[in-house]
């Protein structure tokens, strides 16, 4: 058995591209001697944490159990990406594979910012709070729609949280312009720039969430809100 059969063997359907170009290497006319170079070395370690990787282990998972740094085994993953690597790289499916992660590990962390967001301003952002939810890994567009706004309105300068937590107070568009000494019309605006992703007191959805909590044991408040707080929130209602 040499040595593409025993990584073939050892890591079924992750190699596939490499150990093709080994075998026109050995039967081809020009000898190339870097398949088998990297072969090796993935016989010998990398292998063993592209595996792990592959398989959904953290980077301090991996850490642990090979008693390396998360930064050298970044730098061991990306040696192999096919874009460092051309034709010797993982394959179609391995790519697939890591892909995926990387981008659910984006979708967590987009998760988390969103969570401190909700904290900062209780309430506001739950619908925010349920696309976050949702993403697919694969709905790019999305996840930069989002990452756009997250990123808006977590800026150290950005008033944009406080003006649509004081709107979901109820307080209107000249109040919030005077806090903040701007017009109504650039309020209107902020406002409209985040539709659809902050709590609009009153609406539908609004009501559907109330209800929502009304049934769910780990919800502390479990009381709805009477007329009178209703319309001390939202003035229209």
């Amino acid at each position: 058995m040499n040595i593409a059969q025993q990584l073939a063997e050892k890591y079924p359907g992750i190699f596939d591209p490499l150990i093709e170009a080994y075998e026109k290497s050995i039967f081809g006319d020009r000898v190339n001697t870097r398949p088998r170079k990297i072969i090796e070395k993935l016989l010998d370690r990398d292998g063993e944490i592209i595996s792990m990787y592959l398989q959904g282990e953290s980077l301090e998972g991996i850490a642990d159990r090979t008693e390396l740094s998360t930064e050298e085994i970044q730098k061991i993953l990306k040696t192999y990406d096919k874009r460092n690597v051309t034709q010797f790289g993982l394959s179609e499916k391995a790519l697939s594979f890591r892909a995926e992660r990387i981008q659910n590990a984006k979708i967590e962390e987009l998760r988390e910012k969103i969570e401190c967001l909700a904290q900062r301003h209780p309430g506001v952002f739950e619908p925010l709070i349920d696309i976050g939810n949702n993403i697919a890994y694969d709905d790019i567009e999305t996840y930069k729609r989002i990452s756009k706004v997250v990123k808006s309105l977590s800026k150290d300068k950005s008033n944009h949280g406080e003006i649509l937590s004081l709107r979901y107070e109820g307080f209107s568009l000249q109040e919030i312009g005077d806090k903040f000494t701007i017009t109504r019309e650039r309020v209107r605006q902020i406002i409209k720039k985040y539709e659809g992703l902050y709590t609009v007191v009153g609406t539908k959805e609004w009501c559907l969430r109330q209800l929502n909590k009304l049934s769910d044991p780990q919800e502390d408040v479990r009381i709805f809100p009477s007329n009178q707080e209703l319309n001390a929130c939202h003035l229209k209602l």
